[in-house]
């Protein structure tokens, strides 16, 4: 197929790659390059469905491996000014008291209070997002962190 020098085609597009939060696609029809005569179809707009994934260990023994636990997210509203659509990102202890927190989804938990090593041990959870798609997500659990 040959394409014009403003036209595209893809196989897959990463809407997180390039900030977007859905993509539309509308199609234009010419008659031909010397008549003015052009046609477009409706807007059709995707939007991926958002997901968190959260894994049950990790080992943060500075081998390269493993060392930062953190969720897998995709396709949600990150560190946004409006609380309604902040990414938060929680650890606590066993006495509930909260040892790391964050908004970014970028930054996860080394295992670590300031500089000082926690122990080995099941430490709880809490992530909330909310996804470009409208669903909300919200989970909790364990992690066991292993030495």
């Amino acid at each position: 197929m040959d394409l014009s020098p403003n036209q595209t085609e893809k196989d897959s597009i990463d809407l997180e790659s390039f900030g977007l939060d859905s993509i539309c696609f509308r199609v234009a029809a010419f008659k031909d390059s010397t008549t003015p005569d052009t046609s477009f179809s409706n807007t059709l707009c995707f939007v991926p469905s958002s997901y968190i994934w959260v894994p049950s260990g990790f080992t943060p023994n500075e081998s390269g491996l493993n060392d930062v636990f953190k969720p897998t997210v995709g396709y949600i509203y990150g560190n946004n000014k409006n609380p309604a659509l902040r990414y938060e990102f929680r650890i606590f202890n066993r006495w509930g008291e909260m040892i790391f927190s964050t908004n970014n989804p970028a930054e996860g938990w080394n295992g670590k209070i300031g500089d000082r090593d926690v122990p080995v041990g099941l430490y709880i959870y809490e992530v909330k997002a909310l996804g470009y798609d409208g669903i909300p997500h919200r989970k909790r659990g364990t992690v066991f962190l292993m030495r």
